[in-house]
């Protein structure tokens, strides 16, 4: 069994960032609620929580931006 990867969309982090901010939910019911692992909502709060607190619209700034950087680079690497 194969799996896919499948990044989280806008929605997901707003609703994670609602779960985890305000209803206090662990990491493990944000997983049963998503439909995702909670090993993939641990790391999407490891790296966009700061001093405690998630903000799903700083999560998303920088998936953006990643996205666009590594098209990028794909980009110049095989500019022709």
């Amino acid at each position: 069994m194969s799996k896919t990867l499948n990044k989280l969309s806008h929605n997901e982090r707003y609703l994670i960032d609602i779960l985890f901010n305000q209803e206090r939910k662990s990491i493990s019911e944000i997983g049963r609620i998503l439909n995702r692992s909670k090993s993939t909502i641990s790391h999407e709060l490891k790296r966009n929580t700061f001093d405690g607190y998630y903000n799903h619209e700083v999560a998303q700034q920088k998936t953006i931006r990643k996205r666009w950087h590594n098209y990028s680079m794909y980009l110049l690497k095989y500019k022709e």
